[in-house]
C-alpha cells in the first residue's frame, strides 16, 4: 500500500539520512529509541509485623522456660455447668487478695524486643547483675532503665490459687535457668524496677546462698506461696520477689514499699527466715538494702552472716546476753494457703543479728 493511502508522509532518502544523524552517537553507531516499561512496585506481602516478630520471640522464650517445651501452662479444668447440663464451664477457683505477674529476664542470647503489656510477650530489660559479674543485684542497677525494661518478658498473670499452681508447675525451677537469669513475681501494676513509684522509696531483703540448687528451688517455691498467700504481708507493704541465678552466689529478694519503719521490716525478715527454714548453717546470708545508692544505717536491720557449710542446725534459743534477737515459733506456716504443701517437721530457728 502506498504511503499516501495510509495517511502518512512518504519516506524519502533525505528524511532517512536526517533520522540517522539525529540518532547516531559519537562512535558512529546508531541508537534505537526504546521506551522502558514502568517499574513494577515491590509489595510487602509475607513480611511479619513488629508485633508478630515480638510475639514469636516471646513464645520461643516461654517454650524454653517450660518443663515440657510448651508455650503456655495447661488449660484450667472444665466441668459441666450445673445450670445448663451438657455445657462445659471452667471450674470455680479460689481468688487471691492481689493479682500477680511473673516476669523473666536474662543476659543470655535473646535480642532486644519492644515493650508489651500482653502476658507471654516481651515486656522489657537486661538483667540487673551484668553477665559474669558477682556484684550484688541491688548494687548493679543499669544506667538506663529503658535498657533494663527492654529485656523483661511477661510470662503470665494470675489471680487465683489454681492459676498460681499451673504456672509454677509449668515453669522450670530457677536452678534450671541459664546463668545470669532472673524470675520476678510482682503485684500486677508494679514493674520489677527501682524507678516504679511503688519501689522508688523502698528497699529489699536479700537472701544469698552459694550455689545450692535444691535449697534455691525450695526457698523460691516456699517464698512464692507465702507471698501470694499473704503469709509475709504487712498490709500492702510487699511489692514482689526476685530469684537470680548467678555463677557463684544465687540471690532471692523480697521488695518492700518503704524503708524507714525498721521494726516492721525486721518483723518481715523474722517471718521470712522462719517460713523458709534457713539459717547461717545453710551457708546463707541475709541483709536489707535500699532501692537506691544509699546504704541503710548500721546496727538497725537484722542480718545473717554466711558461715561455712555444716551439718549443724541451730535450735531455738532465748535471746543472748548481747541482746541479739532469736527467732522461734511453731511450724505449719503455709497451712492457711490451702495448697496441701507438705513441709513436715517443725520450723527450725536461725540466729538473727543486727547489722
Amino acid at each position: 500500500m502506498p504511503p499516501e493511502a495510509s495517511g502518512g508522509e512518504p519516506l524519502t532518502t533525505e528524511k532517512l539520512e536526517k533520522l540517522n544523524q539525529e540518532t547516531a552517537s559519537a562512535d558512529g553507531t546508531v541508537k534505537i529509541a526504546v521506551t522502558e516499561a514502568p517499574k513494577k512496585k515491590v509489595g510487602y506481602k509475607n513480611i511479619p509485623s513488629l508485633d508478630a516478630i515480638t510475639a514469636r520471640i516471646a513464645k520461643q522464650r516461654a517454650m524454653s522456660l517450660s518443663i515440657d517445651g510448651s508455650a503456655t501452662p495447661p488449660e484450667p479444668e472444665m466441668i459441666e455447668d450445673p445450670k445448663t447440663p451438657g455445657v462445659p464451664m471452667k471450674a470455680p477457683e479460689h481468688p487471691l487478695q492481689f493479682s500477680w505477674t511473673i516476669y523473666h529476664d536474662t543476659k543470655a542470647k535473646y535480642p532486644f524486643t519492644p515493650a508489651s503489656a500482653v502476658p507471654g510477650q516481651a515486656f522489657s530489660q537486661p538483667a540487673p547483675g551484668s553477665a559474669g559479674s558477682e556484684v550484688p543485684y541491688s548494687a548493679s542497677h543499669p544506667p538506663e532503665s529503658t535498657e533494663y525494661e527492654a529485656g523483661l518478658t511477661i510470662i503470665g498473670e494470675f489471680s487465683t490459687v489454681e492459676e498460681f499452681c499451673r504456672y509454677f508447675n509449668w515453669l522450670k525451677p530457677p536452678s534450671k535457668l541459664e546463668k545470669n537469669s532472673n524470675y520476678h513475681i510482682f503485684k500486677s501494676g508494679i514493674k520489677p524496677m527501682w524507678e516504679d513509684p511503688a519501689n522508688a522509696n523502698g528497699g529489699k531483703w536479700v537472701l544469698t546462698m552459694k550455689n545450692n540448687p535444691a535449697l534455691l528451688d525450695r526457698c523460691w517455691n516456699w517464698l512464692a506461696m507465702a507471698l501470694v498467700g499473704e503469709e509475709l504481708e504487712e498490709g500492702d507493704e510487699l511489692c514482689g520477689a526476685v530469684v537470680s541465678l548467678r555463677s557463684k552466689v544465687d540471690r532471692i529478694q523480697v521488695w518492700t514499699r518503704s524503708k524507714d519503719d525498721v521494726e516492721k521490716l525486721n518483723g518481715i525478715a523474722k517471718r521470712l527466715v522462719k517460713l523458709l527454714d534457713v539459717s547461717e548453717a545453710d551457708n546463707i546470708g541475709l541483709e536489707f538494702q535500699y532501692n537506691s545508692d544509699d546504704r541503710p544505717p548500721p546496727n538497725k536491720f537484722l542480718s545473717i552472716q554466711s558461715m561455712p557449710n555444716s551439718s549443724f542446725r541451730s535450735s531455738f534459743q532465748a535471746p543472748t546476753s548481747t541482746g541479739a534477737p532469736q527467732v522461734s515459733g511453731p511450724g505449719g506456716a503455709f497451712g492457711g494457703f490451702g495448697t496441701g504443701v507438705g513441709i513436715g517437721g517443725g520450723w527450725k530457728g536461725s540466729s538473727l543479728k543486727r547489722s
